[in-house]
Formats: structure tokens, C-alpha cells, sequence
């Protein structure tokens, strides 16, 4: 699925139904990165942004500011890595926590300090990043095998790499530019939509309709966002999502449902729940 990330600057119409059209299109969820505003003017465009991914049911993650995603509820952070360093401890109230990464080995850092999910890049040759040499697909790789939390690739992504990027393994990708720029933009995220794959939760054996709202809740909405998911971490963060101790039962389901996700032909005797109660997937 896409994610944005904005620029309102890049917009050449109205940056508010600019989002409005992309909430429509249903991207995994919307980071709003507008670097150049001060903290009062970012918490007034982000409670204006939260009203309408609010309508469309999308995510909003706020960008470096904490304290605005404090003041508004959202419990959605993004922080480029020093400043993750800096206030991880403070991080409490948000049950996802992103960052960026440009080299292999932040990905243990990262993990090490709460994060929740990665953004690799930039994997192609952006305008956006013209003096710098692109990490290519390799990168993307490698960053994915080092890391057991979901993994963005962004940079240079557009019609003519997004397959290679499906190819690599990604099940969803960031994308800036294109959105803030392009004529239809709903029609552009569901041409992007359309190259990802994408399996219903309830395929894994044991999850029902219930269980599928935990997991979109945390994040994942197929069954390939699973891939680099860790259950013991999932179950911790629906615990803090939920206010509670969940029952272990929720802890096996997520465990059989990451052994699903990343195993070609899965074992009969493991797509049970209770198999999972003495198990952990080798991730």
C-alpha cells in the first residue's frame, strides 16, 4: 500500500483538499512532514489534517513534533533518529513510533529505542536528493533482513520502480512528490495499490473478524505486512493500545499468524492457535 509522506509546498492546488483526495484513496497512512513550520502553525495544520483522515478513517502520524501530537490525541509519531534518541524514553502514549535509516547499522539502534516501523532510503534517484547518490534495491535488502519491524523504502518511487520495488519484497512504499504533484491523485495511489499484493487477514487460519481489527489496529492490514512483523512486540503494543493485559490467546494468534505470513508451505499441524501456546515463529 502507499504511504505519504507531504510537502504542502509541492502542492499547486489547495493543500487541505489535496488531502482530502488522498484520504479518499485509502493509502496505508499519511505522514505529515512540513519541516519549514514552527510548532503553533504545524499543530493548526495538523488538527485541520486529523478532521479529515478522522472522516476517511485514515492514520495521521505527525512528524518531529510531540508535543502537537500530545496536545491532538495522536498517539502516531515519526522522528528522524537523533531526536528518537534524545526522547525515547518519553514516548509513553504513542503505539507507533517510526524513524529514518540510511545506513544498516541504525536498524538495531532503532529497534533498540522503540520504533516501530523504518524508512529506508532513498532507494532511487530523487530530485528531492539530487547531490546524493541513490542506495539502491540492495540497500532495501538488507535493511529488511536486519529488521524484524515493517520496512518503508522511499525515494525516487514512481510507475516506472515501483515494481521493482514489489519485487524486493515490499508490500508498501512511501511516496512524496508524485502525490503533492500529480492531476488525479486518486487515481495514481490505486494504480499503485493495484501492484501490491495484497491477502485478507482472515486467510490465516484462527483470525476472524475480531482478530483482523487487532492487527489493522497495529498496523497491519494484509497478510504480507506480517512478513517482518514480531509477535511477542505485537501483542506488547496491542496491550498498550488497549489499556490491558490481553488474553495469551491473542500472543499465540499473532505467533501463528507471522509463522503464515512468512512460510511458503506452512506445516498443517502448526495453523492452530494452540500449537503456537509452547511456539515462537524463528524470526
Amino acid at each position: 500500500m502507499v504511504i505519504c509522506v507531504t510537502n504542502r509546498t509541492l502542492c499547486k492546488e489547495d493543500f487541505l483538499k489535496r488531502m482530502t483526495s488522498i484520504c479518499k484513496a485509502g493509502p496505508k497512512f499519511i505522514i505529515l512532514r512540513e519541516k519549514d513550520l514552527d510548532r503553533k502553525d504545524y499543530t493548526q495544520l495538523a488538527a485541520q489534517c486529523l478532521a479529515i483522515c478522522k472522516t476517511y478513517g485514515v492514520q495521521l502520524v505527525l512528524h518531529t513534533h510531540i508535543q502537537a501530537a500530545l496536545e491532538l490525541g495522536i498517539t502516531a509519531i515519526h522522528l528522524p533518529l537523533p531526536i528518537l534518541k534524545q526522547e525515547s524514553k518519553q514516548l509513553d502514549a504513542f503505539t507507533m513510533i517510526g524513524t529514518s535509516i540510511h545506513d544498516v547499522k541504525e536498524v538495531a539502534l532503532a529497534q533498540q529505542l522503540g520504533a516501530t516501523y523504518l524508512i529506508a532510503g532513498h532507494i532511487f534517484q530523487t530530485d528531492c536528493k539530487a547531490d546524493l547518490n541513490p542506495r539502491g534495491i540492495s540497500f532495501l535488502k538488507k535493511v529488511q533482513s536486519a529488521s524484524h519491524i515493517p520496512v518503508y523504502p522511499i525515494g525516487g518511487i514512481h510507475k516506472d520502480t515501483a515494481q521493482e520495488i514489489v519485487n524486493a519484497g515490499a508490500t508498501d512504499f512511501c511516496m512524496m512528490s508524485e502525490l503533492m504533484t500529480c492531476e488525479n491523485v486518486e487515481q495514481n495511489i490505486k494504480m499503485y495499490q493495484q501492484i501490491t499484493p495484497k491477502t485478507d487477514l482472515c486467510t490465516i487460519p484462527g483470525v476472524g473478524l475480531n482478530m483482523k481489527q487487532h492487527m489493522i489496529g497495529l498496523g497491519y492490514h494484509w497478510v504480507e505486512d506480517l512478513k517482518q512483523a514480531n509477535p511477542e512486540e505485537m501483542y506488547q503494543q496491542d496491550c498498550i493500545l488497549h489499556g490491558t493485559e490481553l488474553d495469551r490467546c491473542v500472543l499465540y494468534v499473532y505467533r501463528l499468524a507471522v509463522y503464515f505470513a512468512t512460510t511458503p508451505s506452512p506445516e498443517q499441524e502448526k495453523l492452530t492457535w494452540w500449537y503456537w501456546k509452547e511456539h515462537s515463529p524463528n524470526i
